[in-house]
């Protein structure tokens, strides 16, 4: 937080995956106070961070848009990824260990809200990693498209398109970089390999 001080929220969901299954109004009653009033009293003006992005730019976008109140368009304008605050602040992190491959999958929310910038620079410039990027859409999964047995065998051949191949061809100490949890179980379940979220990465080496 802006004054040095950090809370951590115990909240519950803010309604992501019923917005995902096009069920909105579903979304609207999870958890109201959550979504609303409760995390603008929370704000009092210092960033709200996240690590799944999915939820956190949900904040930023289809929570204010589906709510249309005051108090969700002022936890919009707080809301930072993970990355987003890192790359901002530019922290000392003293880590014991810098340096090596990381091959980075974006995920859907940070490639529509361009912050895949940021987990570059939190990799490059704080651990000292060379990244490559995996140039390609959507995993395939899609929040819990991919778990559908009606839609499981296209999720994998959205997969299978670039992404499985680039994470299957990484040499053995690359480590794949996935901030996604839906992302990670995707390329766990199509390669075997476990990507990681940059948060995980960087307390390794802490």
């Amino acid at each position: 937080a802006d004054n040095g001080v950090v809370d951590f929220q115990d909240d519950n969901c803010i309604g992501c995956k019923s917005c995902m299954n096009a069920c909105p109004y579903d979304a609207l009653y999870i958890n109201p106070e959550t979504n609303t009033a409760h995390k603008c009293n929370m704000c009092n003006h210092r960033v709200e961070v996240g690590l799944e992005p999915s939820c956190t730019l949900a904040l930023r976008d289809e929570v204010p848009a589906l709510l249309s109140t005051a108090e969700a368009n002022k936890v919009a304008e707080y809301v930072l990824t993970f990355e987003e605050l890192l790359a901002r602040d530019k922290p000392e992190l003293k880590l014991r260990e810098t340096g090596g491959k990381a091959l980075l999958h974006g995920h859907c929310h940070q490639k529509a809200f361009d912050v895949l910038r940021p987990v570059e620079t939190v990799l490059a410039e704080l651990a000292g990693f060379e990244v490559e990027q995996v140039e390609t859409s959507c995993c395939g999964m899609a929040g819990a498209f991919g778990y559908g047995t009606d839609t499981y065998d296209f999720s994998m051949k959205m997969g299978s398109a670039k992404l499985f191949p680039q994470v299957r061809d990484a040499e053995p100490e690359t480590i794949v970089v996935a901030d996604g949890t839906s992302c990670r179980c995707q390329i766990a379940d199509g390669t075997g390999r476990q990507a990681r979220h940059v948060a995980s990465v960087l307390a390794d080496r802490l």
